[in-house]
């Protein structure tokens, strides 16, 4: 099985139409040969393509007849469904501490892929209902302004983080050794488990002592947590790049991208500096993952 991370640009074009220089019946043939019986192609969402569509949708004429566009195409993708990277990091974390803490029946992170958007949606709403899927929550998110201000919070704040990192590469200011593994131990201790497999309660020393071993082996956490890797790689390169100011929809690419980089064997964007940051993080993560224009490209 391959699987397919589409970038929400690429969403876009095939329910709103591909612009003039895009070949689009050579994109909804490539989208069928994807979706065929005997294909070995997955497609992947995250809750953020939820999320960016929402955005669009509730600035539209009717935005609950654009949202029902959106849930049609994304429904026709029979997906798989893969947690955001905050989520994916803590389940990381977890087995990593489970595994310090010679906890065995947590140590195993097992498949990252769901079948169902109920799987993947616990973390933002706490009580689940039968028949729950990602139409219900897309129509929920269009149509609840408070609910997506809890994501665009989250966004604002990782925008924030992302300029003070672009204004020290801009200044030629780097972390001290000290520093950096301060700032590696309170993130690891932001994600390491509360509960232990048995749904007890981990004592907090407990938990700020392991976060102090591991902030003095990043590289070890890094190997063994994918995505919290893919996270500091991406990062790194987007701050080096320097020279302008961080936007919000910086934080969304990041986003998608981050979680494609960790778990997904192709990603197709039609966004130029996006698509080279992704290469390169692939470089200095040593994974081979395809990165592409188009599906067209891809399926090639």
């Amino acid at each position: 099985m391959k699987t397919v991370y589409l970038d929400h640009n690429i969403v876009r074009y095939f329910v709103r139409g591909f612009p003039p220089a895009e070949d689009a019946v050579a994109e909804v043939a490539a989208l069928k040969k994807c979706l065929s019986e005997g294909s070995h192609v997955r497609f992947v969402l995250t809750d953020w393509h939820l999320v960016e569509t929402a955005r669009e949708c509730a600035h539209a004429a009717d935005p609950l007849e654009e949202g029902r566009r959106y849930a049609d195409f994304l429904e026709s993708l029979t997906p798989l469904f893969l947690d955001g990277h905050r989520a994916l990091e803590k389940k990381e974390m977890a087995c990593l501490a489970y595994t310090r803490w010679a906890l065995p029946a947590g140590t195993k992170l097992g498949c990252v892929f769901a079948s169902e958007f109920s799987q993947i949606a616990s973390s933002h709403v706490p009580e689940m209902l039968v028949g729950f899927n990602f139409r219900v929550y897309l129509s929920h998110l269009i149509n609840t302004a408070s609910s997506r201000a809890e994501f665009h919070q989250a966004a604002g704040t990782a925008t924030s983080t992302q300029q003070i990192a672009i204004d020290a590469y801009n200044a030629g200011w780097r972390e001290d050794a000290e520093t950096e593994q301060e700032i590696s131990r309170q993130w690891f201790f932001s994600l390491l488990p509360e509960r232990d497999p048995d749904r007890r309660w981990i004592a907090t020393d407990r938990r700020e002592q392991l976060a102090n071993s591991l902030s003095l082996v990043p590289d070890e956490v890094f190997r063994a947590c994918p995505t919290m890797f893919a996270e500091t790689v991406v990062t790194d390169i987007r701050a080096a790049a320097g020279g302008r100011k961080a936007r919000p929809q910086d934080v969304f690419d990041l986003m998608h991208i981050v979680p494609a980089l960790a778990y997904c064997d192709v990603f197709v964007s039609n966004d130029g500096p996006l698509r080279k940051q992704a290469d390169e993080a692939c470089r200095r993560m040593g994974r081979t993952i395809l990165i592409a224009r188009t599906l067209k490209d891809a399926m090639a």
